[in-house]
C-alpha cells in the first residue's frame, strides 16, 4: 500500500543496485482519488476505506471498459457516483514512476542478460491488480526493443511464498552473514 517495490532477479541474490522502492503507491492513488471526488462531489460523504474497496474493485488504467459508478451518501441519501475519470487519473498517476524506474534497471542489467530480462517482467503485490498495468508497462519496453510482462496468479500474497522459496535454498553461510 505504502510502497511500489522493483528487483532485479538474473542468477544472484539482489544487490542494492539492482532494487528499488517508490513511495508513490497504493496509498497515494487512494488519496489523489479521494482528493478527486470530493471536488466533483463536495456533498457526497465517504471515507479513505470506501475510497480503497473503490480502487481494489475497479482501478484501471488506459481505455474505460464501463463508467466506474460507486455509491455514497449525499445529504444522508445513497447516491451513485460516476468516478470513471478519477479513478483513470489517480491509477495512471503510477505509469511514469514504475515505467522510468523498470527501464532504468534494465538499463543497469549486464548486457547479455537484458533481453532474458525484458522477456520476463513479474508483477505482483497490489498494484498489479490494476486492470490494463500489465499491458500498458509492455507497451512501454517497446522502447528497449520490446519484452513481456505477466501478472502472477496470487499476486497479493507470492512475495511471501518468493521469500520462503529463497530462504529455504539459502546455504547456511548465507544466513551466518545476517546481523545479529
Amino acid at each position: 500500500a505504502g510502497t511500489t517495490d522493483f528487483c532485479v532477479m538474473n542468477g544472484r541474490y539482489p544487490t542494492e543496485e539492482d532494487q528499488r522502492t517508490l513511495t508513490h503507491a497504493g496509498d497515494s492513488v487512494d488519496e489523489q482519488l479521494a482528493t478527486m471526488v470530493r471536488e466533483r462531489y463536495p456533498q457526497a460523504k465517504f471515507t479513505v476505506h470506501m475510497v480503497r474497496d473503490w480502487k481494489e474493485q475497479y482501478s484501471f488504467v488506459g481505455p474505460s471498459k464501463k463508467a466506474v459508478k460507486v455509491m455514497a451518501p449525499v445529504n444522508g441519501k445513497p447516491t451513485e457516483l460516476d468516478i470513471t475519470e478519477e479513478m483513470r487519473t489517480a491509477c495512471e498517476s503510477l505509469l511514469a514512476p514504475i515505467s522510468e524506474t523498470m527501464q532504468d534497471l534494465i538499463g543497469r542489467v549486464e548486457p547479455e542478460y537484458q533481453e532474458r530480462v525484458r522477456q520476463n517482467i513479474i508483477l505482483s503485490g497490489g498494484t498489479s491488480l490494476i486492470t490494463g498495468l500489465g499491458s500498458t508497462l509492455q507497451k512501454d519496453l517497446e522502447q528497449l526493443g520490446g519484452g513481456r510482462v505477466r501478472v502472477v496468479k496470487d499476486p497479493v500474497y507470492v512475495g511471501s511464498d518468493g521469500g520462503l522459496a529463497l530462504a529455504t535454498d539459502a546455504p547456511d553461510s548465507d544466513w551466518e552473514k545476517l546481523p545479529a
